[in-house]
């Protein structure tokens, strides 16, 4: 885990790749984030390899909606850091959790960055509500990506706004031992600011309402089941499913829309850093 850029011990730490099959955040920030940004250059980090893929798991970019389905690894619940946060470590991917939370603990504001394979458009994670960041988001989403889809509601979570979830415990999802907890959560309750903006990935615009729906649901069982790719093959092959071509969302656009959330929230929280 190594951390880089400007930021002072009072700033903002960005972290990038929380989940192994999410690559998109350590790609999207380049030289016109680096304009974006100005007056606020030597209050932003970066913390690097939070959960980065084996070499053997990892993928081409661009990759397109198939081929990233069959080649993705996501560990299981209890080895993916995300939701490995623990006032007593002892495993090695608890000791990587709170070697995150050591690094952040004397910031004013952590952003994560994840993707979403099944979304095509932004939005974030959060302990709360925020109107003006909810209007940020779907302007991006709106002048950006052409997209006015929002979330739907959700069991595991409660919806705070068209483009705003909040952070769950991980007792939601999954049942492991009582110390762990997820990063949104037990930073919160390490008195931390958090929000975590997830990323699209496919242009699901190009296919029909009936087939994003099979297909995000083919997706999501796969990931609940921890499925291996043969897995996924089989399972696909049994439902005689056929997987269209769905590119990823151009990259450029990506980069313009994160670009103008995260500055939308570092004016934000300005007053506080």
């Amino acid at each position: 885990m190594r951390i880089l850029g400007g930021g002072n011990d009072h700033g903002v730490l960005i972290g990038l790749i929380p989940h192994e099959n999410e690559p998109l955040g350590a790609l999207v920030f380049n030289d016109s984030f680096c304009n974006m940004v100005q007056g606020f250059e030597d209050q932003i980090s970066f913390a690097l390899n939070l959960d980065i893929p084996q070499k053997k798991y990892r993928f081409p970019i661009p990759i397109d909606f198939k081929n990233f389905f069959f080649q993705y690894h996501l560990s299981p619940i209890e080895n993916q850091l995300e939701f490995s946060y623990t006032e007593d470590p002892e495993t090695d991917v608890e000791k990587r959790a709170f070697q995150f939370y050591k690094i952040s603990r004397n910031k004013e504001l952590i952003i994560l960055l994840h993707n979403d394979p099944v979304r095509n458009f932004f939005y974030v994670y959060a302990n709360e509500d925020n109107e003006e960041l909810n209007n940020t988001i779907k302007r991006v989403n709106n002048s950006i990506l052409n997209t006015n889809l929002t979330l739907g509601e959700a069991e595991y979570t409660a919806k705070l706004n068209d483009y705003i979830y909040q952070y769950f415990r991980l007792c939601k999802i999954e049942s492991l031992k009582n110390s762990r907890e997820s990063c949104g959560i037990f930073f919160r309750e390490k008195g931390l600011k958090i929000i975590t903006i997830e990323i699209p990935m496919f242009a699901w615009e190009l296919v029909s309402t009936k087939t994003r729906a099979n297909l995000h649901n083919l997706y999501l069982y796969s990931v609940a089941n921890n499925l291996a790719p043969a897995e996924r093959s089989s399972l696909v092959s049994e439902k005689k499913m056929n997987i269209p071509y769905i590119p990823m969302i151009d990259l450029n656009k990506l980069t313009s829309g994160l670009n103008d959330i995260v500055y939308s929230i570092m004016k934000m929280w300005r007053k506080d850093l």
